[in-house]
């Protein structure tokens, strides 16, 4: 995020990371399905295997979200995430009760 605000947006936001740290491990994690997720390609440039290795899965967390919640869709809307141009590194929010 800070990089590419950086690069195309109006500057690096101002964060308070080593806060957001700190706050996010007050929050619980109360059901997880994510686990590493083996998958290759063949790369025709490179005549080999390529992974697209990565982590797969829902998460469901139960807290004082708020602040997360602008960071969590900023990746969502930018696809940030491993290998999105194949289509991978999806992100979705979803609140349950209500959508944010």
């Amino acid at each position: 995020m800070s990089a590419l605000e950086d690069a195309y947006g109006s500057g690096e936001p101002v964060l308070d990371y080593r806060g957001l740290v700190q706050r996010a491990e007050k929050v619980e994690t109360i059901r997880s399905t994510i686990r590493w997720k083996e998958l290759y390609r063949y790369s025709n440039r490179q005549k080999k295997k390529v992974s697209l290795s990565g982590l797969s899965g829902n998460i469901s967390y139960r807290g004082d979200l708020s602040e997360f919640i602008p960071v969590v869709r900023y990746g969502a809307a930018v696809n940030l995430g491993k290998q999105t141009v194949f289509g991978l590194g999806k992100v979705e929010l979803d609140r349950g009760d209500s959508s944010y």
